[in-house]
């Protein structure tokens, strides 16, 4: 999905924003959970690498 495709371009530039806003809150939230102890530093890494895949699709503009 990305805006020369047809679709409406503030509906997607808002689906980016929202999108990039909630990838920010999930990072924040994995980093407190390892902070408390209730995951470890390898389970981090993992939600973080995924997260990073995710941030990656969203600037190329390609769907997940």
């Amino acid at each position: 999905m990305n805006h020369t495709d047809g679709g409406n371009p503030n509906f997607y530039k808002r689906f980016i924003e929202l999108s990039r806003e909630l990838l920010r809150v999930e990072r924040e939230t994995a980093i407190q959970m390892r902070n408390q102890g209730r995951i470890g530093d390898e389970l981090l890494r993992k939600i973080e690498r995924e997260l990073d895949l995710v941030e990656v699709r969203l600037a190329e503009g390609k769907q997940w």
